[in-house]
């Protein structure tokens, strides 16, 4: 069983696409993705919601829960299964087919402690999506003192 990525997605695009962007995720339940012929490979939609301006964009926001990391499932693509005939695409190549001008991704994975972020922004950065990731922070809730901890007299100070 994977560890799972919670991850995040804001997406800027012709209002047009938002669902061709929404269906491109897996359905959790596996009858929505029987017929897919084009998806992100192991990224489950757990919500979305698509904000339109009424002048022909829209902002899509999208949470999902990628298997192991979004780099392996979204940013690279997981490999196509050709025995099926279907194709796992990557977010670069949804981002030059549905026309998106701007991504930020957020993805958290708390059991081996990494996050990660991708950007892209089609006005900068030569059009380039973004990665980088990092061990996550400590959680000061985590912290806690063995059983066995004793005091160590001589690393006390006076006051």
């Amino acid at each position: 069983m994977p560890n799972w990525a919670e991850t995040e997605i804001a997406a800027v695009m012709p209002a047009k696409n938002a669902n061709r962007f929404l269906d491109l995720f897996l359905s959790w339940d596996g009858k929505g993705n029987e017929n897919k012929k084009e998806y992100f490979g192991r990224s489950f939609l757990t919500d979305s919601h698509i904000e339109d301006n009424g002048k022909g964009m829209c902002c899509v926001r999208v949470s999902c829960n990628c298997a192991w990391s979004a780099n392996s499932c979204l940013v690279k693509g997981y490999p196509d299964n050709t025995e099926k005939g279907t194709h796992c695409c990557n977010l670069k190549e949804a981002i030059d087919r549905l026309n998106i001008r701007r991504l930020a991704l957020y993805a958290r994975e708390p059991l081996i402690g990494f996050e990660e972020r991708a950007n892209y922004d089609r006005d900068s950065d030569n059009g380039k999506l973004t990665y980088d990731d990092r061990d996550l922070f400590p959680d000061p809730w985590c912290e806690y003192c063995d059983e066995d901890e004793v005091e160590d007299e001589s690393e006390s100070p006076e006051l």
